[in-house]
């Protein structure tokens, strides 16, 4: 019966000349889909792959007010009071990103597993872990913890973060040449099928009520059991047991098994020729594929396709679809099943794409796919900004969410799966999907994070995104690009020298000129934070930021005509430039997000200036790479990199509006405050935070800004400097400088090769944004104070152990591997603690009308210590050595004793509370500032 429909379906389609011995061959290959076993295989393996993920994703929106108010009555139960809205945000946003984090854990797996049990038995054991998850998820409701609700996401997400790579592998592996992309296709088809079966099982008609939420959220665990039981009855992949285990019968026996009788001697051949070519060569590592050049242009392709399916725009239209529908008013109780229809439509592209794929092919889907969702986007922009302006507008808005999804699934989301396997020969695959792995999941998590915690009804998001980019991770890009290119200025300085004046240049004479432009960035950013308080009191916060870009143009210029000038003068000239701009723009940009940012996650929104700082310098490491720009031909296209990002937030500011508390405090324009705080953070009254404004400008009763003469002369505020001078002091003499210069030697004492260790010092880099991330989560929860005392208490530990590890490196083959530990373990206190709380603290303490100074006093620190660090510390480190650590380990211990006992805890205070809590430091029974004991307000 199926084959006879399968012949009267295909006998309608017209086959021209050239076409015919083509699709001739594509209905054999397809008749034997039917007549074989391949069709249940396909079933069988997305149902704990690409489905079960799905699935995953959607079913936890439908029972979050419920798994929210258990988060509630638990926490009341157990504490004996309520929680806080921020804690109970705080462990809900925990719960939904622990699924992607446990994506995360399980795609960085997959390469270890699949080599070592092979694709089937890999899937097959990996489903073992869904009892556990399902049972703990069951467990969780009777033992009042919400903590276990986290373990089984977790646990969940590490399954699908195994199996969603393995079954684009499996597939892959086992589709005939002719119809890859079509079998491919159907990881991408059940993941849609997935994420509406989730959307059904969670309306309240079904599971979606508050009794049968464990339930509900324990489903993909039955799909996990369904494949652990079905899967052994199929065969291994046919690729993986020829070209990786070389057992041709076997190969061919899997062959006739999924797609039916045949000899199948052009695909085995085919197979065989790659084994050849492979030549015995092992399955690679990720490191060997990020650093061989020969793949560079598929990881770019992998790296850019991924990053731009994840980051289009799709999970904004999830978060924007409910208030779209209601505007075109649907009612309330429909807009879930409107939603549906949208997922549904997602799964008839997917089929459709099927049908495309393997005719028009993977490249006209993709680029017409992107470009037509580019102008979906664009024409959205405009019809959710015009809504009120006609009835039509709100329904033209619906049509294009439709639209949008439309070309999501029938062009990007639906070639990617095969398009990963295709551009891989065999050794490289399954580190391939590793990457692939880590950008899905890793993604996926970043925006678990941020999403529950920034109101996204307004543009506060972006208006951080693109404040970030010319401030803090400029200054993150300019301190990592100088690296890479370092032997090759130094050439260029040799080359220009002898050039000139018509003989080489001594050694000494090299090393001063590199030290010089070394050394002009940070003497550039000293210029630049001196004049933020004249640039920001005369132009405002935006208007400052803004012309400070213009002066990248220059800076640009400059880099770029150095080479063929043969000037290095030049480089000079605009690597102080960049200082400058950093400088400037990184007060700037410290001032306005501060100014901008509502009390209860003013830390939270203040620290995304640390977390932008460290991708930065992650950022300038990766384009550094001599795969990437960091080669001879390129090093001042490579400098010139930060460049481009002060020109798009030149291009983008303007469109936002000027900081809320500069315009109510300084400028005295309530209503204009008012509809900034709007834009920003979306509808609202916004009452409290105007009050408060009023009550610091009634308080400061017309006073000028300070200049810095005034703030060091005023007494009011001397412990809010020392307070600055010793946490921003500490900070550059913890020993994170150290850390960088020994990194290479201990990772290479631990027998890391030589050329994998810049590879491991990036993995260092993003510890450290990704504990900005976490130590975001915590700072408005457990506050300034204990993250600061603890973070530079147990860095004090460290650095103690790690000046002993250094001298005991010899004594045992561990000691090595125990430093590079603790590399680590400080690189993460470091970021979670006073890195990131540093540039929130600095804002807090100090009223509108000193709050300039403050930022020209802290910029006098922060770049004349950058300087001064830059010229002493290669003397210290040649005199002390690894005793420098003790010396940074003293720094840390004096720091977390003086936040334990005198600095104040800031968190949810307005300026005006927090300047009250310093001046009640004061000397125990004395007016005198001469005795020794102190006491504050705790």
């Amino acid at each position: 019966m199926p084959d006879r429909v399968f012949k009267l379906v295909w006998s309608t389609r017209v086959i021209t000349p050239t076409q015919s011995s083509e699709w001739t061959d594509m209905d054999s290959v397809l008749r034997q889909l039917v007549r074989g076993k391949a069709l249940l295989f396909i079933i069988v393996l997305s149902l704990g792959g690409s489905f079960h993920m799905g699935s995953n994703i959607t079913l936890i929106s439908s029972p979050a007010p419920f798994i929210k108010s258990f988060i509630n009555s638990s926490w009341t139960e157990r504490y004996g009071e309520a929680p806080g809205e921020n804690m109970v945000t705080l462990i809900w946003s925990t719960i939904a990103s622990s699924f992607p984090f446990g994506g995360l854990f399980g795609s960085i797996n997959v390469r270890w597993i699949t080599n070592h049990l092979g694709r089937k038995r890999a899937m097959i054991w990996n489903n073992a872990i869904s009892f556990v998850a399902l049972g703990t998820m069951i467990a969780s409701r009777f033992t009042n913890s919400f903590e276990m609700i986290l373990l089984s996401r977790f646990l969940f997400g590490f399954i699908s973060g195994i199996n969603t790579s393995i079954h684009c592998l499996y597939l892959g592996d086992s589709s005939p040449k002719k119809i890859r992309g079509t079998v491919s296709l159907t990881v991408a088809l059940f993941l849609s099928s997935g994420k509406l079966f989730g959307q059904f099982m969670g309306l309240s008609e079904i599971l979606g009520q508050e009794a049968w939420w464990t339930i509900l959220l324990g489903i993909p665990a039955f799909f996990s059991i369904i494949q652990m039981v079905t899967l052994p009855f199929f065969p291994e992949a046919p690729r993986y047991l020829l070209i990786e285990k070389g057992n041709t019968e076997e190969c061919k026996k899997a062959l006739q098994f999924l797609w039916g009788p045949g000899d199948y001697k052009l695909e085995i051949e085919e197979m065989l020729v790659e084994q050849a070519t492979l030549r015995g060569e092992r399955s690679k590592t990720l490191l060997e594929l990020l650093r061989d050049r020969n793949v560079c242009w598929q990881i770019l392709s992998l790296v850019i396709i991924q990053g731009a399916v994840e980051f289009c725009g799709i999970s904004a239209l999830s978060l924007h679809s409910y208030s779209i529908f209601q505007e075109a008013g649907i009612p309330m109780d429909k807009i879930r099943y409107v939603t549906m229809g949208v997922g549904l439509s997602e799964v008839l592209n997917n089929i459709t794409c099927g049908l495309l794929i393997d005719r028009v092919g993977r490249k006209v889907l993709l680029w017409l796919g992107f470009g037509i969702m580019a102008v979906i986007m664009a024409l959205m922009t405009l019809t959710l900004e015009l809504k009120d302006y006609s009835f039509w507008i709100p329904y033209s808005t619906v049509a294009l969410v439709f639209l949008f999804v439309i070309f999501y699934g029938g062009g990007p989301a639906g070639v990617m799966p095969s398009l990963t396997h295709e551009i891989f020969i065999q050794s490289y695959r399954s580190a391939a999907f590793v990457l692939m792995g880590i950008l899905l999941w890793g993604s996926f998590t970043v925006l678990g994070f941020i999403f529950p915690f920034l109101l996204v009804r307004g543009k506060a998001l972006l208006f951080i995104v693109v404040l970030s980019l010319g401030g803090s991770f400029q200054v993150g890009c300019n301190l990592t690009l100088i690296s890479s290119p370092t032997p090759f200025i130094k050439n260029f300085i040799n080359s220009s020298w002898t050039e000139r004046y018509g003989e080489a240049p001594g050694e000494n004479m090299v090393t001063l000129i590199w030290s010089t432009i070394a050394s002009s960035f940070a003497f550039g950013g000293l210029f630049g934070s001196i004049s933020v308080r004249w640039i920001t009191n005369h132009l405002g916060r935006k208007r400052a930021m803004i012309w400070n870009n213009a002066i990248s143009f220059v800076a640009l210029g400059t880099m770029i005509a150095s080479r063929f000038t043969n000037s290095f003068e030049m480089i000079l000239l605009s690597r102080f430039l960049f200082g400058f701009i950093s400088g400037l723009g990184t007060s700037i940009h410290c001032l306005y997000l501060g100014d901008s940012s509502p009390k209860k996650i003013r830390g939270m929104v203040s620290l995304t200036v640390a977390l932008f700082l460290s991708s930065g310098k992650l950022f300038g490491q990766f384009m550094g790479l001599s795969e990437i720009l960091g080669r001879e031909d390129l090093w001042n296209i490579l400098l010139g990199i930060p460049a481009f990002f002060s020109i798009i937030q030149m291009v983008t500011l303007p469109f936002f509006p000027e900081a809320p508390r500069y315009l109510l405090i300084e400028k005295g324009n309530t209503e204009e405050c008012k509809k900034a705080l709007q834009f920003l953070w979306g509808p609202g009254d916004y009452k409290l935070e105007i009050e408060e404004m009023l009550v610091e400008q009634a308080a400061l009763k017309g006073e000028h800004s300070k200049t810095l003469l005034e703030l060091l002369r005023d007494r009011n505020v001397r412990w809010q400097l020392l307070s600055l001078f010793i946490i921003q002091e500490a900070i550059q003499f913890c020993g994170i400088s150290a850390l960088s210069l020994y990194s290479f030697s201990i990772f290479q004492e631990a027998g890391i090769h030589v050329d994998e260790i810049r590879y491991v010092t990036m993995g260092v880099g993003l510890s450290e944004v990704l504990t900005n991330i976490t130590c975001g989560l915590l700072i408005d929860c457990v506050g300034r104070k204990v993250l600061l005392w603890v973070g530079f208490g147990i860095m004090a530990v460290i650095m103690a152990l790690m000046t002993l590890t250094l001298e005991l490196k010899d004594y045992s083959f561990w000691i090595p591997y125990s430093t590079i530990a603790l590399v680590f373990i400080f690189v993460i206190f470091y970021g979670a603690g006073p890195a990131g709380v540093f540039p929130p603290l600095s804002h807090e303490i100090f009223v509108q009308s000193y709050r300039s100074a403050a930022f020209v006093f802290i910029g006098i620190l922060m770049w004349g210590g950058f300087t001064v660090l830059g010229f002493i510390f290669p003397f210290l480190m040649v005199t002390l050595k690894s005793f420098s650590f003790v010396l940074f380990s003293g720094v840390c211990l004096a720091a977390s004793l003086y936040v334990f006992f005198i600095l104040p805890e800031t968190k949810g205070k307005t300026p005006l509370e927090i300047s009250e809590e310093f001046r009640n430091i004061r000397v125990c029974g004395s007016s005198t500032d001469m005795d020794l004991c102190l006491e504050t307000k705790l």
